[in-house]
């Protein structure tokens, strides 16, 4: 324990964000289930001591249950994931865009927070993440498609994983990264008598 800091010593917003990481990239190596990794994340986002952030990490492979987030190696990533922008720095508010007899979209730069929900009741949703900075290793986007379709574009080099259930509706995605080290999206969620459509960028048809 000489490498630790005391347990009752104050934790920093750095000390926490790093933590986080660490877990997010512990979720897209399959070492954490989706359940774990919401709980330790929620557990390191209000850690206020070293003691309440050292057993997120304790598990997850040597040097990882070091108290001092900053000097503990984290996972390598893999180079293809490099062109995707994810700054884990701020940790905004979850997003919300809502078409109702309409259209709505998020387009252009911005930060991309670790869940948006999309809601797209007879009319369109378009969430373009192509100039977005992930705020998350691991992004989770609610989808809803009741009579209403829902279009999400993102960059090359992410992963995506789809549970989006049909209900006389269809989710369909063409992106075929496994990378588990990539930057994630994951699309939930349920499309009745609607669609959801997840595209990488470059396809003829993301314009």
């Amino acid at each position: 324990m000489s490498s630790q800091m005391p347990d009752n010593y104050r934790a920093s917003d750095s000390d926490r964000v790093r933590v986080s990481e660490m877990l997010d990239a512990a979720y897209a190596d399959g070492r954490l289930t989706l359940e774990e990794h919401e709980d330790r994340i929620g557990r390191a986002l209000h850690a206020r001591t070293f003691g309440e952030l050292a057993p997120l990490t304790a598990d997850l492979g040597q040097g990882a249950g070091l108290a001092v987030p900053a000097q503990a190696p984290l996972p390598a990533t893999d180079p293809r994931g490099q062109g995707v922008s994810v700054d884990t720095s701020h940790q905004g508010p979850a997003d919300t865009v809502v078409a109702i007899f309409s259209g709505s979209e998020r387009v252009g730069a911005r930060r991309m927070p670790a869940t948006t929900t999309a809601v797209a009741a007879f009319g369109g949703v378009r969430l373009d993440l192509r100039d977005a900075v992930l705020e998350a290793r691991t992004v989770v986007v609610n989808t809803w498609a009741i009579f209403g379709g829902i279009e999400i574009i993102v960059p090359e080099g992410v992963r995506v994983v789809t549970k989006v259930a049909p209900i006389f509706g269809g989710a369909s995605s063409n992106v075929r990264s496994s990378d588990p080290h990539a930057p994630t999206i994951e699309v939930r969620g349920l499309a009745a008598f609607g669609g959801v459509d997840v595209k990488v960028a470059g396809t003829d048809d993301d314009d």
